[in-house]
């Protein structure tokens, strides 16, 4: 419901929901959530899942997020930051040199590029393993996020309660949307055994007929 609400809010500003917890605690399967209710309501999701042993891969985030929509929207940026992202997305033969400012400014302006279409959700689950690279263009997009678009990352419990990607001083407290997932008690486990257990004994007897 807290999630809902929140996405239904969208064009109240730029927004972030920032879900925490402990392998095993569900909040890949929150963040799961999120992105399907917004794609429902017919906001645009791009999503990426980064992985300890990625973390040394130039842009690899990055890539996983942007590379299918660039091609089409690359026309829409200009030439230098077209051509300094799409090297990063290795969408563009080497050659151009890729600073890091260049990166942000065209992460930024390719953001700008999707959500003049309809709303946008980035949905990065796991994102204390970015790449480094990933991690400073983003960052530098947050802090110039338009509106309409929203940022949901799982974080596990032990990276920290901060925000990632300087998300908590991007965007106004009533945008930051902060979820605690915890696992199933074993009050909760029995409970929704028992719910269950007539509908798989009904679903077997079906089957055996």
């Amino acid at each position: 419901a807290q999630i809902e609400s929140f996405l239904k809010r969208m064009a109240d500003g730029p927004g972030a929901i920032v879900i925490s917890g402990e392998s095993g605690s569900g909040k890949t399967a929150l963040l799961a959530t999120v992105a399907d209710l917004a794609s429902a309501s017919g906001v645009a999701v791009l999503s990426a899942r980064p992985a300890a042993s990625e973390r040394d891969h130039a842009y690899a985030a990055l890539a996983d997020l942007f590379r299918s929509v660039f091609p089409g929207l690359a026309a829409e940026l200009p030439q230098p930051l077209a051509d300094a992202l799409g090297t990063a997305l290795l969408l563009r033969p080497a050659g151009t040199e890729i600073e890091p400012r260049k990166t942000g400014m065209a992460t930024t302006a390719l953001l700008e590029a999707l959500v003049s279409q309809r709303p946008l959700l980035l949905a990065i689950d796991d994102a204390g393993w970015l790449d480094a690279d990933s991690e400073r263009a983003l960052a530098f997009a947050v802090r110039r996020l338009p509106a309409a678009v929203t940022i949901a990352a799982g974080l596990r419990d032990a990276e920290g309660s901060n925000a990632p990607l300087g998300l908590a001083r991007a965007v106004r407290p009533d945008r930051l949307l902060r979820i605690a997932a915890s696992p199933l008690s074993s009050a909760d486990t029995h409970h929704l055994v028992r719910r269950a257990a007539p509908e798989v004994a009904a679903s077997r007897a079906a089957a055996l007929r």
